[in-house]
């Protein structure tokens, strides 16, 4: 192995909790989460009904992001230690 690509290998070791997002990361986590937020808008206060105009949604926060970024496809935390954090979060929120 060269250097830098030792240097990364220990670095990621001491990644306790590691995302599990694809190549797109965060930007197509945000855009998937702004298009959760509409459709489920859809029909509500939200919407002109003589327009049909709805208004955009705010932004993800971003603990909601970074909650989303640690659950795997199968709906488990990426790690113990993403796990905990994740339900200290929820029982905040």
């Amino acid at each position: 192995m060269t250097g830098s690509s030792e240097e990364s290998s220990r670095s990621s070791l001491k990644n306790v909790t590691p995302h599990v997002l694809s190549h797109s990361g965060y930007r197509k986590l945000e855009q998937s989460l702004m298009l959760e937020k509409e459709q489920s808008r859809q029909g509500t206060v939200f919407e002109n009904v003589e327009t049909g105009v709805t208004s955009p949604p705010s932004p993800p926060f971003r603990h909601v992001k970074w909650k989303r970024s640690q659950i795997k496809k199968s709906g488990a935390p990426s790690s113990e230690q993403s796990g905990v954090i994740i339900e200290k979060i929820v029982s905040y929120f």
